[in-house]
Protein backbone atom coordinates (compact mmCIF):
# COMPACT_ATOMS: atom_id res chain seq x y z
CA UNK A 1 0.00 0.00 0.00
CA UNK A 2 1.04 3.17 -0.97
CA UNK A 3 0.80 6.48 1.40
CA UNK A 4 -2.04 7.89 -0.58
CA UNK A 5 -3.60 5.15 -0.16
CA UNK A 6 -2.84 4.26 3.32
CA UNK A 7 -3.87 8.26 3.57
CA UNK A 8 -7.31 7.88 2.07
CA UNK A 9 -8.17 4.71 3.91
CA UNK A 10 -6.95 6.46 7.24
CA UNK A 11 -9.26 9.55 6.96
CA UNK A 12 -12.15 7.43 5.12
CA UNK A 13 -12.11 5.26 8.56
CA UNK A 14 -12.01 8.70 10.54
CA UNK A 15 -15.19 9.86 8.68
CA UNK A 16 -17.48 7.50 11.08
CA UNK A 17 -16.81 10.03 13.88
CA UNK A 18 -15.92 13.57 12.28
CA UNK A 19 -17.30 15.42 9.58
CA UNK A 20 -14.92 14.86 6.18
CA UNK A 21 -13.53 18.05 6.62
CA UNK A 22 -11.97 17.43 10.25
CA UNK A 23 -11.09 13.60 9.00
CA UNK A 24 -8.87 14.88 6.39
CA UNK A 25 -7.34 17.54 8.61
CA UNK A 26 -6.42 14.68 11.49
CA UNK A 27 -5.44 12.80 8.57
CA UNK A 28 -2.85 14.78 7.81
CA UNK A 29 -1.70 15.90 10.95
CA UNK A 30 -0.79 12.81 11.84
CA UNK A 31 0.87 11.75 8.71
CA UNK A 32 3.00 14.65 9.46
CA UNK A 33 4.03 14.53 12.27
CA UNK A 34 4.81 11.01 12.57
CA UNK A 35 6.65 11.31 9.47
CA UNK A 36 8.34 14.85 10.30
CA UNK A 37 7.46 16.32 6.98
CA UNK A 38 5.39 19.06 5.77
CA UNK A 39 2.57 18.97 3.73
CA UNK A 40 4.93 19.63 0.48
CA UNK A 41 7.24 16.74 1.42
CA UNK A 42 4.13 14.50 2.55
CA UNK A 43 2.73 14.38 -1.14
CA UNK A 44 5.80 13.62 -2.45
CA UNK A 45 5.67 10.68 -1.10
CA UNK A 46 2.05 9.84 -2.17
CA UNK A 47 3.44 7.03 -4.42
CA UNK A 48 6.08 5.52 -2.14
CA UNK A 49 5.38 1.73 -0.38
CA UNK A 50 4.64 2.79 2.99
CA UNK A 51 6.71 0.87 5.41
CA UNK A 52 5.80 -1.85 7.83
CA UNK A 53 6.49 -0.16 10.97
CA UNK A 54 4.97 3.16 9.77
CA UNK A 55 2.14 1.07 9.00
CA UNK A 56 1.49 -0.47 12.17
CA UNK A 57 2.39 2.51 14.35
CA UNK A 58 -0.63 4.57 12.38
CA UNK A 59 -2.72 1.43 13.20
CA UNK A 60 -2.15 1.67 16.37
CA UNK A 61 -3.18 6.02 16.24
CA UNK A 62 -6.21 4.84 14.32
CA UNK A 63 -7.07 2.46 17.25
CA UNK A 64 -7.26 5.66 19.62
CA UNK A 65 -8.53 7.89 17.53
CA UNK A 66 -11.54 6.00 17.23
CA UNK A 67 -12.24 5.85 20.90
CA UNK A 68 -12.66 9.87 19.87
CA UNK A 69 -9.44 10.43 22.12
CA UNK A 70 -7.48 13.94 20.83
CA UNK A 71 -5.48 13.83 18.08
CA UNK A 72 -3.44 15.86 20.06
CA UNK A 73 -2.83 13.40 23.03
CA UNK A 74 -2.33 11.11 20.41
CA UNK A 75 0.71 12.35 19.47
CA UNK A 76 1.64 14.09 22.74
CA UNK A 77 2.07 17.38 20.70
CA UNK A 78 0.37 20.67 20.22
CA UNK A 79 0.95 23.57 18.40
CA UNK A 80 0.09 26.89 19.71
CA UNK A 81 1.13 30.13 17.87
CA UNK A 82 3.43 28.21 15.59
CA UNK A 83 5.26 26.63 18.96
CA UNK A 84 5.12 23.01 19.19
CA UNK A 85 3.93 22.03 22.95
CA UNK A 86 4.39 18.61 24.57
CA UNK A 87 0.68 17.95 25.86
CA UNK A 88 -0.55 15.33 28.07
CA UNK A 89 -3.68 14.58 29.50
CA UNK A 90 -2.80 16.48 32.97
CA UNK A 91 -3.50 19.76 30.59
CA UNK A 92 -5.69 21.33 28.38
CA UNK A 93 -5.26 21.40 24.75
CA UNK A 94 -3.95 24.78 23.76
CA UNK A 95 -6.97 26.50 21.78
CA UNK A 96 -6.96 29.16 19.14
CA UNK A 97 -9.06 31.76 21.13
CA UNK A 98 -5.99 31.35 23.92
CA UNK A 99 -3.68 32.37 20.65
CA UNK A 100 -5.74 35.39 20.60
CA UNK A 101 -5.89 36.28 24.62
CA UNK A 102 -1.42 36.27 23.81
CA UNK A 103 -1.64 38.44 20.84
CA UNK A 104 -3.85 40.93 22.94
CA UNK A 105 -1.64 41.28 25.94
CA UNK A 106 1.57 41.32 23.76
CA UNK A 107 0.24 43.92 21.54
CA UNK A 108 -0.74 45.98 24.46
CA UNK A 109 2.23 45.95 26.37
CA UNK A 110 4.25 49.27 26.22
CA UNK A 111 7.61 48.07 28.84
CA UNK A 112 10.30 46.52 27.29
CA UNK A 113 10.49 44.06 30.42
CA UNK A 114 7.75 43.42 32.06
CA UNK A 115 7.04 41.18 34.67
CA UNK A 116 4.06 38.79 33.83
CA UNK A 117 2.41 35.93 36.07
CA UNK A 118 -0.05 33.21 34.33
CA UNK A 119 -2.76 31.66 36.81
CA UNK A 120 -3.04 28.52 35.90
CA UNK A 121 -0.62 28.00 33.27
CA UNK A 122 -1.62 24.31 32.32
CA UNK A 123 1.15 22.97 29.17
CA UNK A 124 2.57 26.63 30.02
CA UNK A 125 1.41 28.00 26.28
CA UNK A 126 0.24 31.47 27.54
CA UNK A 127 3.51 31.95 29.43
CA UNK A 128 6.36 30.54 27.15
CA UNK A 129 4.92 32.14 24.01
CA UNK A 130 4.33 35.25 25.73
CA UNK A 131 8.96 34.93 26.46
CA UNK A 132 9.09 34.08 23.39
CA UNK A 133 7.25 37.61 21.81
CA UNK A 134 8.72 39.66 24.73
CA UNK A 135 12.19 38.31 25.13
CA UNK A 136 12.95 40.50 27.98
CA UNK A 137 10.04 39.55 30.21
CA UNK A 138 10.59 38.24 33.32
CA UNK A 139 7.41 35.51 33.66
CA UNK A 140 6.49 33.38 36.28
CA UNK A 141 3.53 30.52 35.81
CA UNK A 142 1.64 29.13 38.83
CA UNK A 143 -0.71 25.44 38.32
CA UNK A 144 -2.35 23.76 41.14
CA UNK A 145 -1.67 20.42 39.51
CA UNK A 146 2.15 19.37 39.88
CA UNK A 147 1.71 17.07 37.12
CA UNK A 148 1.04 20.09 34.85
CA UNK A 149 3.42 22.33 35.83
CA UNK A 150 5.95 19.36 35.31
CA UNK A 151 4.57 19.46 31.45
CA UNK A 152 5.05 23.36 31.62
CA UNK A 153 8.57 23.27 32.89
CA UNK A 154 9.40 20.33 30.22
CA UNK A 155 7.96 22.91 27.51
CA UNK A 156 10.23 25.75 28.95
CA UNK A 157 13.04 23.99 28.28
CA UNK A 158 12.17 22.69 24.79
CA UNK A 159 11.18 26.26 23.38
CA UNK A 160 13.23 28.50 26.07
CA UNK A 161 16.34 26.42 26.20
CA UNK A 162 15.70 26.75 29.91
CA UNK A 163 14.14 24.87 32.33
CA UNK A 164 11.89 27.74 34.47
CA UNK A 165 11.87 25.55 37.50
CA UNK A 166 12.45 28.54 40.28
CA UNK A 167 9.43 30.73 38.09
CA UNK A 168 7.56 27.41 37.24
CA UNK A 169 5.64 26.88 40.74
CA UNK A 170 3.08 24.53 42.22
CA UNK A 171 0.45 26.89 43.69
CA UNK A 172 -3.25 27.01 44.53
CA UNK A 173 -4.68 30.54 43.93
CA UNK A 174 -7.35 29.66 46.48
CA UNK A 175 -4.77 29.33 49.22
CA UNK A 176 -3.59 32.94 50.34
CA UNK A 177 -0.62 32.21 52.22
CA UNK A 178 1.43 32.16 49.56
CA UNK A 179 0.61 35.26 47.93
CA UNK A 180 2.73 37.60 49.31
CA UNK A 181 5.61 35.31 48.46
CA UNK A 182 6.01 37.05 43.98
CA UNK A 183 5.90 40.11 44.28
CA UNK A 184 4.71 42.72 41.97
CA UNK A 185 3.60 42.11 38.22
CA UNK A 186 2.66 44.22 35.42
CA UNK A 187 0.52 41.78 33.59
CA UNK A 188 -1.53 39.15 35.46
CA UNK A 189 -3.31 36.95 33.03
CA UNK A 190 -5.37 33.79 33.25
CA UNK A 191 -7.35 31.31 30.91
CA UNK A 192 -9.14 29.51 34.28
CA UNK A 193 -12.08 26.93 34.43
CA UNK A 194 -14.75 28.37 32.65
CA UNK A 195 -17.27 25.68 31.25
CA UNK A 196 -20.28 25.61 33.79
CA UNK A 197 -21.46 22.11 34.53
CA UNK A 198 -24.85 22.64 32.97
CA UNK A 199 -22.66 22.72 29.88
CA UNK A 200 -21.47 19.61 29.71
CA UNK A 201 -23.83 17.96 27.92
CA UNK A 202 -22.95 20.16 25.26
CA UNK A 203 -19.06 18.81 25.23
CA UNK A 204 -18.02 16.80 22.51
CA UNK A 205 -17.20 12.93 23.67
CA UNK A 206 -13.27 14.13 22.73
CA UNK A 207 -13.23 16.53 25.18
CA UNK A 208 -15.53 15.67 27.84
CA UNK A 209 -13.98 11.96 28.47
CA UNK A 210 -9.97 13.06 28.03
CA UNK A 211 -9.42 16.76 29.15
CA UNK A 212 -8.93 17.39 32.56
CA UNK A 213 -12.01 17.99 34.26
CA UNK A 214 -10.52 19.97 36.93
CA UNK A 215 -9.17 22.43 34.00
CA UNK A 216 -12.38 23.01 32.40
CA UNK A 217 -15.57 23.15 34.43
CA UNK A 218 -17.10 25.59 37.49
CA UNK A 219 -20.14 24.88 39.34
CA UNK A 220 -23.45 26.17 37.86
CA UNK A 221 -23.57 28.04 41.01
CA UNK A 222 -20.34 29.77 40.76
CA UNK A 223 -19.30 30.70 37.28
CA UNK A 224 -16.68 33.13 37.98
CA UNK A 225 -14.99 31.86 41.19
CA UNK A 226 -11.62 31.59 39.63
CA UNK A 227 -12.03 34.99 38.46
CA UNK A 228 -13.34 36.77 41.73
CA UNK A 229 -10.39 34.80 43.21
CA UNK A 230 -7.70 36.04 40.81
CA UNK A 231 -9.01 39.19 40.48
CA UNK A 232 -8.91 39.68 44.44
CA UNK A 233 -4.91 37.94 44.30
CA UNK A 234 -4.20 40.89 41.40
CA UNK A 235 -5.97 43.79 43.10
CA UNK A 236 -2.84 43.37 45.68
CA UNK A 237 -0.11 42.32 43.08
CA UNK A 238 -0.36 44.33 39.96
CA UNK A 239 2.11 47.04 39.67
CA UNK A 240 1.00 50.30 39.54
CA UNK A 241 -0.72 50.60 35.62
CA UNK A 242 -0.19 47.25 35.40
CA UNK A 243 -3.30 44.92 33.90
CA UNK A 244 -5.27 41.79 34.19
CA UNK A 245 -6.35 39.87 31.32
CA UNK A 246 -9.00 36.49 31.68
CA UNK A 247 -9.99 34.22 28.90
CA UNK A 248 -13.96 34.05 29.96
CA UNK A 249 -16.91 31.78 28.73
CA UNK A 250 -18.54 34.25 26.24
CA UNK A 251 -21.73 33.81 28.15
CA UNK A 252 -20.41 35.78 31.57
CA UNK A 253 -18.92 38.52 29.47
CA UNK A 254 -20.96 41.56 31.29
CA UNK A 255 -20.71 40.00 34.61
CA UNK A 256 -16.93 39.60 34.70
CA UNK A 257 -16.99 43.12 33.56
CA UNK A 258 -19.61 43.39 36.98
CA UNK A 259 -17.59 42.15 39.52
CA UNK A 260 -13.84 43.40 38.36
CA UNK A 261 -16.02 46.91 38.77
CA UNK A 262 -17.46 45.91 42.28
CA UNK A 263 -13.65 45.24 43.52
CA UNK A 264 -12.02 48.84 42.41
CA UNK A 265 -10.69 47.80 38.99
CA UNK A 266 -11.57 51.17 37.09
CA UNK A 267 -11.08 50.34 33.14
CA UNK A 268 -12.55 47.04 31.76
CA UNK A 269 -12.84 45.91 28.47
CA UNK A 270 -14.41 42.71 26.73
CA UNK A 271 -13.31 41.73 23.21
CA UNK A 272 -15.02 39.19 20.75
CA UNK A 273 -12.80 36.39 19.49
CA UNK A 274 -12.16 35.66 15.71
CA UNK A 275 -16.09 33.72 15.91
CA UNK A 276 -17.69 37.27 17.11
CA UNK A 277 -18.13 35.52 20.64
CA UNK A 278 -16.99 37.37 24.10
CA UNK A 279 -14.02 36.00 25.11
CA UNK A 280 -11.50 38.02 26.77
CA UNK A 281 -11.48 40.81 29.31
CA UNK A 282 -9.04 43.33 30.78
CA UNK A 283 -8.81 45.27 33.37
CA UNK A 284 -6.54 48.08 35.66
CA UNK A 285 -7.05 50.69 38.12
CA UNK A 286 -6.24 53.94 36.43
Amino acid sequence: MTFNQKQTQFSLLLQNIYSKEEAESITEYVFQELLRVNAIELRQKKDELIPADIAEQLDLILKRLYQHEPVQYVLGIAYFYGLRFVVNQNVLIPRRETEELVELLVKQNTLPNPKILDVGTGSGCIAITAKCLIPNAEVYAIDKEENAIRTARNNALLLLQKNKEDKFVTRDIFDKSWWGSLGKFDIIVSNPPYVTDGEKEQMQPNVLDYEPEQALFVPDSDPLKYYDTIADFALEHLSPNGKLYFEINEAFGPQTQTMLHQKGYTHTQLYKDMQGKNRIVSAYIA
